[in-house]
């Protein structure tokens, strides 16, 4: 029998309950704020479900690593929402399928939350990288080397501050321009 591999980022069962209050009730309808074994789902039905949510996660973000140690509680979070959404789909099958219920609104929360982990875990190390390019604004400016403004890009390449001189040639037949007329007098 192998051993389960630890999951840095998931969430306990009170974060799971915290999205879902209204639905911690025990056996007398009480609402205790919390998973325990006399609700429904009971604790230990919710931690299985947090376990098939982070598989979700898994497979929905191919490059999260289980052991990620998640700075700022996304993988957490979206475990936790997923979690919730298992809870509607199994235990409120009914109130899931309602146009504005809990279960779609996580969905979309969901959606939008693997798309910005994605985004978050595809950037370049270290938050980005940013260089400048200088791009001239006319063939005036190239010619008589003038003052030439500086745009700055978001690539995912090393800094560098380092000028480009060198510009592709001009095709043959002149000057090549895409979605109108040219600036100035081309």
């Amino acid at each position: 029998m192998t051993a389960e591999p630890t999951i840095a980022w998931l969430p306990d069962p009170q974060q799971v309950a915290n999205l879902l209050r209204a639905r911690t009730k025990d056996d007398e309808s009480n609402e205790v704020g919390s998973w325990t074994a006399n609700t429904r789902p009971t604790e230990f039905e919710v931690r299985g479900l947090i376990t098939t949510a982070a598989g979700d996660l898994l497979a929905a973000v191919d490059m999260l690593d289980p052991e990620w140690e998640d700075p700022n509680g996304s993988a957490a979070a979206l475990c936790a929402r997923r979690a919730a959404m298992l809870i509607e789909l199994s235990y409120h099958p009914e109130d899931a399928s309602q146009a504005g219920s809990v279960y779609t609104e996580y969905r979309d929360q969901w959606n939008d939350g693997v798309k910005a982990l994605i985004n978050m875990l595809a950037g370049p190390p270290g938050g980005g990288s940013t260089y400048s390019v200088q791009y001239p604004t006319s063939t005036a400016q190239l010619a008589f080397d003038r003052f030439r403004p500086w745009w700055v890009l978001n690539l995912p390449e090393p800094e560098t501050t380092q000028p480009i001189f060198e510009f592709p040639p001009d095709p043959p037949g002149g000057k090549v321009v895409i979605g109108g007329s040219p600036p100035g007098d081309w």
